[in-house]
């Protein structure tokens, strides 16, 4: 499974498109408000997935007070198991939670994003590669996906590449967590810019290792490694962006 998550909107609020062989899936929506906000409630933290014509599939909740908790106890990983944060439950269109995404600490360099649902825990690893950010997918001792993002955004839209094994995890599934990523990680709420924001960032960290260079091409093949590097070399390349 190939999905490609565009950011279309990012002024006055965050919106997205999800493709998978050109075909629109999916379209998600994030607050404008920032995760790191002091004010709003649940209803202006909420995360959306919906199917191409607009019907809910997936939204978000978030428990203010059990995030205030955790947030105010900056080192209790140090006295129990680990230590959680940016809590939201995952509800299908019937309102039924189907699980949570959560930020999870362990130690001082073992940090990782998580989503669990139906008895299933989910790892995802977060790592600087140059020009690009890859989000490599866990499940128990085996990676089931990479999630890539180019560091080069063009008017504050960022662009997700998701590459997942069939079967392992439903379309909508990974694109609900990528737009939750997306808001955690990278949300430009606030800000409005034209033009190219471009990043060369290595990092190197207790689960730097968790990175598998050779994901895609082992089990997408050569040809599509080499999609995905020259959609990050032409990411890079302004003029061929411009319109």
């Amino acid at each position: 499974m190939i999905l490609r998550i565009d950011q279309v909107m990012s002024n006055g609020e965050n919106r997205f498109e999800v493709r998978q062989e050109g075909q629109l899936l999916f379209l998600g929506s994030t607050p404008f408000i920032k995760p790191a906000a002091m004010i709003g409630g649940d209803y202006f933290r909420r995360l959306e997935l919906t199917d191409a014509a607009g019907n809910l599939i997936l939204y978000s909740t978030y428990d203010g007070l059990k995030n205030a908790v955790e947030a105010a106890l900056p080192l209790s990983w140090l006295y129990k198991d680990s230590k959680q944060l940016q809590i939201y439950s995952i509800l299908n269109n019937t309102d039924n939670v189907m699980g949570q995404f959560y930020y999870e600490q362990t130690a001082v360099a073992d940090m990782k994003y998580v989503f669990s649902f139906m008895d299933r825990a989910i790892f995802c690893y977060v790592k600087g590669a140059g020009k690009k950010e890859v989000v490599s997918v866990y499940e128990n001792e085996r990676q089931i996906g990479q999630v890539t993002k180019p560091n080069c955004v063009r008017d504050n839209l960022d662009c997700y590449i998701a590459h997942f094994i069939d079967g392992e995890l439903s379309p909508a599934m990974v694109s609900f967590f990528v737009i939750y990523f997306y808001y955690m990680r990278h949300s430009n709420s606030g800000r409005v810019r034209v033009g190219y924001t471009k990043n060369v960032s290595y990092t190197f960290d207790k689960n730097s290792k968790m990175y598998n260079k050779d994901f895609i091409r082992l089990n997408f093949g050569e040809e599509e490694n080499d999609r995905l590097e020259q959609f990050i070399k032409d990411s890079f390349n302004t003029k061929k962006n411009k319109k």
